[in-house]
């Protein structure tokens, strides 16, 4: 693999001391993130969104980019807006698939998805979304996008995978 098992390992540890403390979202995604790209993990934007109780807002994501910090949004109660439904979010939801990955460029390429084209526009070169569920049709969703010319490779997907379920629980 092109990166440091034992940073992997720190990181699921500190991810977990996280789940039994304070940390703020921003502050978390965020120390995720470059901690993942110190141990040499070639990611280059994270999202993660969120459910949430609030009178106004359905649900909260985050997106964090290389070199540019995290940032919020809010979502409000509809979700049968067309970008929610043309998303691979919706489609994992409605299919029950909790992975899904897509190559953004090259012979592999499929942009089936209009967020798609957007991280392709964004030098993306590989794409892979996630569901977590907790209970019910409560959890957390990600995707992580590499810029990386070949993509990521096995080993960076499972790193990937290994760090989401423990990111989410934080």
């Amino acid at each position: 693999p092109r990166w440091d098992g034992g940073l992997i390992d720190i990181l699921a540890d500190w991810l977990m001391s996280q789940a039994l403390g304070e940390t703020d979202m921003e502050s978390l995604i965020e120390g995720c993130c470059n901690r993942l790209a110190a141990a040499g993990i070639p990611l280059s934007r994270a999202y993660l969104a969120f459910r949430t109780l609030h009178p106004l807002f359905r649900g909260f994501g985050y997106i964090w980019r290389r070199g540019m910090g995290v940032t919020m949004e809010s979502y409000g109660f509809d979700l049968d807006g067309e970008a929610y439904r043309n998303s691979p979010v919706h489609h994992m939801e409605s299919t029950g698939v909790p992975y899904l990955r897509r190559r953004l460029t090259g012979g592999m390429a499929l942009l089936d998805f209009p967020v798609l084209e957007e991280m392709l526009d964004q030098g993306a070169t590989d794409y892979m979304s996630y569901l977590v569920p907790f209970s019910g049709d409560d959890g957390l969703t990600g995707s992580w996008a590499t810029d990386q010319p070949a993509g990521f490779n096995d080993s960076d997907i499972h790193a990937l995978q290994r760090i989401q379920r423990r990111l989410a629980v934080a």
